[in-house]
């Protein structure tokens, strides 16, 4: 078996999720507390499907080529920047130029979800967070903690 190298982005996301991962393990085997075995293999094998990701995805863009993959991932951007707005995908696909059926379809080749599916993910997180908690998870962040407990909901 040959190794394999994965190129990373300079500053990308994926980088920066796997060096911060490296730095806690690091961090955690140069002072070991109770437990840190099992942190430090949790770590290791997160930093291992990052690069799973990053490798099964660069090999899906080899395969449906790279200006769809480039689309879809602009799409991904946009609705992280838009998901509080709730944007339909016909708003999205005028964004990028693309008619709804034609993002639809490259949504459905490369991550095999409808655009839809894409863009209502953090719209229904928020919903069911509010709806079980009883505040949004922005405002559940903002609130003031006491102590190391925050009593919120019920069930």
């Amino acid at each position: 078996m040959e190794p394999l190298a994965i190129a990373l982005a300079p500053a990308g996301p994926t980088r920066v999720r796997l060096e911060s991962l490296l730095e806690q393990l690091l961090a955690e085997a140069a002072f070991p507390q109770q437990g840190h075995e099992l942190i430090q293999e949790w770590m290791a094998r997160s930093a291992l499907l990052l690069l799973v990701r990053a490798q099964a995805e660069r090999r899906l863009a080899d395969q449906s080529g790279r200006g769809d993959f480039a689309l879809y991932t602009r799409f991904r951007e946009e609705v992280e920047l838009h998901y509080k707005e709730q944007w339909p995908v016909g708003q999205y696909a005028a964004l990028l130029r693309l008619t709804p059926t034609r993002l639809n379809r490259l949504c459905l080749r490369i991550a095999g979800r409808s655009a839809f599916d894409i863009a209502q993910d953090p719209a229904y997180f928020s919903r069911l967070f509010k709806k079980r908690f009883g505040v949004s998870p922005r405002e559940y962040r903002l609130a003031p903690r006491q102590g190391s407990t925050v009593l919120v909901g019920t069930q």
